[in-house]
């Protein structure tokens, strides 16, 4: 989603590890015992500091299952000049999620936003765009070869009318005017780094809209390239308002594993108006979607988009709205975790 500002004490995150209380259970636990992969949440993006730094770490290493950066390998952060790549701070984030037996995510090679003005203002021709975009993957890609369990591979290529984001929105689109530049992404991906799971990343595919079927016509198109993809990522940026109901959630997610995709809900949260709060509103729409994830078999697991209101990017992107996460700007626990517990702990698949 939208750049979110990182203000970062590294040492606090780098060097946190504890041990996950015995027989304490938790969303992931309860997930993973309905065959599920993962319970877990986004990070990196924290204005940690010596008062909340250590507790922020202990509740992101023992509460969740697995650990997907925000920003720290996006292209302006992983290559902000051309050829000089920078891992430090992800290297970091890997190192915590390593010594807490957490599986992290690769989040992501190619995307129309937080591309480096030397690639967008660079004046490059088509054949060279898609050598920077290769670059770019191969040395990505190689520096965590074997360490990551998925990517994705290319995020948000999807206009809202479900076409390609076209020339004047994405400088990968010009490199082939058209859809080429995602096969080949999939293809290098592949090539990188064998054992990885790739998936195809996007907002508002998880309801019945223009969207959603350009999204699985996009999908079938790669597959029918030959372009090696194993899953779907469907960003789950929900609002008390309008969410999607179970029935439809679950009618969606059959859709795209019908395409013999795995699928992920990747950026789990639900905003509401900051003149209409309604916590357990929220915590209704929590509860169907994970129980959406569990009742359809190839949905594989669940990452939240930071599990704290004090650091959800949704106040940074619209003031008006707020309070999206399942515990609070204290850290919390608030009534959509209670929700989503209770429903792991007595729903039968």
């Amino acid at each position: 989603m939208l750049p979110v500002k990182v203000v970062l004490i590294a040492s606090l995150f780098a060097g946190a590890a504890t041990s996950k209380p015995i027989g304490h259970e938790t969303l992931d636990s309860l997930f993973k015992k309905h065959g599920k992969l993962f319970y877990g949440s986004a990070t990196d993006t924290e204005l940690q500091n010596h008062t909340i730094g250590p507790e922020y770490n202990h509740t992101l290493a023992n509460e969740f299952g697995a650990i997907v950066p925000c920003n720290c390998l996006k292209f302006d952060s992983t290559e902000p000049n051309q050829g000089e790549f920078e891992y430090g701070y992800c290297d970091q984030v890997l190192e915590f999620a390593q010594k807490n037996n957490q599986p992290m995510r690769g989040h992501n090679f190619v995307w129309h936003s937080q591309v480096p003005e030397w690639v967008t203002e660079g004046g490059f021709s088509k054949e060279e765009l898609q050598d920077i975009m290769e670059n770019h993957i191969r040395n990505v890609g190689g520096h965590y070869k074997g360490k990551l369990i998925h990517w994705d591979v290319v995020n948000e290529a999807l206009q809202a009318d479900g076409t390609l984001r076209n020339g004047t929105d994405s400088v990968w689109y010009n490199s082939t005017d058209g859809p080429e530049y995602i096969y080949n992404a999939f293809k290098i991906a592949r090539d990188v780094d064998p054992d990885a799971k790739l998936y195809y990343n996007d907002f508002d595919i998880d309801r019945k809209c223009e969207k959603s079927e350009g999204a699985l016509k996009l999908l079938q198109d790669i597959k029918d390239n030959g372009s090696p993809i194993d899953g779907v990522g469907l960003q789950g940026h929900f609002n008390i308002e309008n969410p999607p109901t179970y029935d439809e959630l679950v009618t969606l997610f059959n859709r795209y594993t019908d395409l013999d995709l795995d699928l992920l809900i990747t950026e789990l949260d639900v905003s509401m108006e900051l003149d209409n709060i309604n916590f357990q509103k929220q915590a209704d729409v929590y509860r169907d979607v994970v129980r959406a994830c569990l009742d359809v078999k190839r949905c594989v697991g669940i990452m939240l988009w930071d599990w704290t209101d004090r650091y959800s990017w949704i106040p940074s992107n619209d003031s008006s709205k707020g309070y999206a996460c399942q515990w609070d700007d204290n850290l919390h626990k608030k009534p959509a975790y209670y929700s989503v517990k209770h429903l792991l702990q007595h729903h039968h698949s």
